[in-house]
C-alpha cells in the first residue's frame, strides 16, 4: 500500500495502474461497512478523503505529464475527475464570494447579457440535479436523498476548503480513523462557527438584496435573493445533521438482507 497518502487505497490504485497491472470490479458485497453516524464523524471521514484526493490530484497531473503512456486516457480521465472533485468547496466559495461582491460591495464580478448568463447557469443546474437524481434512483432510495446529498456537501464546504489549501501547500496530516459506532452527541455550537458565519451572511445578503431591489428596481436582485435562498436551505441542514444519532430503523434489516447475500 501507497501510505504516502491519507487515501492509501486511490494512491496504490494508481501505482498499481501505471505499472501496467489491469484490475476488475467484482460487484458483489463480501464485507458489511458502516458509515459515518455522526456529523462530526463524516467530518472526520471528509477530511481524509479530500486532502487525500485533491493532493493526488496534482500528483496525477505531474505523472500525465511525465508518463503519458503509463495509462490510458480513460483512466487518466477517470483518476483526474475521482481527484477534482473535492475542490467543489472552492466553487461554493467562489460562487458565494461573487454573489457577496455584489450585494455588500456593489461590484459586479461578472459583466454579460441576462440570457447569456442564464445559458450557461440553468444548464448548470439541471445537469447537477440531474446527475443526483439519477444516482438516487438507481440505488433505489428516497428522491429527498438528493437534497440531503446537496446540502452536505454545502454544510461540508468549509472542510473542503481547509482541504485544498493543506493539498495546495503539500501539508501532511495523520491518518485519522473514521469513528464509527450508533451513538453520539451532537457537535458544539463552537465546532460549527464557519457555518454559522456563513449562514448568517447569506440571511444578511439576502435582507439587503430585498432592500435594494425596493429602492432600485434592479431585477438583479431578485435573481440574488433566489439564488440565496436556494443556499440558504442548504445551510439549514447543518443544525438538521447535526444530532444525536442511533441506529437507524433502516439499518437492522438492511444487515439481515446482507447475510442473505
Amino acid at each position: 500500500f501507497d501510505e504516502t497518502s491519507v487515501t492509501e487505497d486511490m494512491a496504490t490504485s494508481i501505482k498499481i495502474h501505471q505499472k501496467g497491472w489491469k484490475s476488475k470490479y467484482y460487484n458483489k458485497p463480501l464485507v458489511n461497512g458502516e458509515g459515518p453516524s455522526t456529523l462530526n464523524s463524516y467530518f472526520t471521514q471528509q477530511g481524509r478523503w479530500s486532502l487525500g484526493s485533491m493532493g493526488l490530484c496534482f500528483r496525477v497531473v505531474k505523472n500525465f505529464i511525465l508518463h503519458p503512456r503509463s495509462m490510458s486516457l480513460q483512466q487518466w480521465l477517470d483518476y483526474f475527475i475521482t481527484t477534482t472533485w473535492y475542490f467543489v468547496g472552492l466553487v461554493y466559495a467562489i460562487m458565494l464570494l461573487g454573489l457577496f461582491v455584489f450585494v455588500f460591495l456593489s461590484l459586479t464580478p461578472i459583466i454579460t447579457t441576462s440570457n447569456t448568463f442564464f445559458m450557461f447557469l440553468l444548464p448548470y443546474i439541471f445537469f447537477n440535479l440531474l446527475t443526483f437524481t439519477l444516482t438516487v434512483v438507481y440505488r433505489k432510495r428516497p428522491l429527498k436523498s438528493v437534497l440531503y446529498n446537496l446540502a452536505l456537501t454545502f454544510v461540508t464546504t468549509p472542510i473542503y476548503i481547509i482541504s485544498a489549501a493543506d493539498a495546495f501547500l503539500n501539508r501532511k496530516k495523520p491518518f485519522k480513523v473514521t469513528p464509527k459506532n450508533f451513538t453520539g452527541g451532537k457537535l458544539p455550537l463552537s465546532a460549527l462557527y464557519p457555518q454559522i458565519i456563513l449562514f448568517g451572511l447569506i440571511a444578511t445578503a439576502i435582507g439587503v438584496s430585498a432592500i435594494k431591489y425596493y429602492f432600485t428596481g434592479n431585477l438583479a436582485f431578485i435573481t440574488v435573493i433566489g439564488w440565496m435562498s436556494y443556499y440558504f436551505v442548504l445551510s439549514i441542514f447543518a443544525f438538521y445533521f447535526n444530532t444525536d444519532t442511533k441506529k437507524g430503523e433502516y439499518y437492522t434489516p438492511l444487515i439481515e438482507e446482507w447475510k442473505k447475500v
